[in-house]
């Protein structure tokens, strides 16, 4: 039985031999949820749903909250527009990523977490 520390030294491994720079495979969100003991797959080894998820969610909420405060100081926009503009912008920056990701999973040639081989 591997561990999940284990998995996850496999799949560094893996993608510094791919040549992809480190701080692509291993963002620094992602090396802040791994220190506060989230187990989670770099992006490249993710599926498209799930880094399409966490993108939108982030860049939604994070994006969001900046449009709401900025629109309740300057009353110049309602909020209904600041949070339609934040769920439209989570959610082409989601597809972008999770393309992106994809497309680089593809392109090295690299097996979905699920798959990741630890022996």
């Amino acid at each position: 039985m591997t561990t999940i520390i284990e998995k996850r030294e496999r799949a560094l491994k893996l993608l510094e031999a791919s040549g992809i720079w480190k701080v692509n495979y291993a963002p620094p969100g992602l090396m802040l949820l791994w220190r506060l003991g989230l187990d989670c797959p770099p992006p490249h080894l993710a599926s498209f749903w799930s880094v399409f998820l966490v993108c939108s969610l982030y860049i939604g909420f994070s994006f969001g909250l900046i449009l709401a405060i900025g629109s309740a100081i300057s009353g110049v926009q309602s909020n209904w527009v600041a949070y339609r503009t934040a769920a439209e912008a989570g959610f082409y920056f989601g597809f972008v990523m999770a393309a992106y990701y994809w497309a680089g999973r593809r392109w090295y040639r690299l097996p979905l977490w699920k798959d990741l081989d630890v022996s």
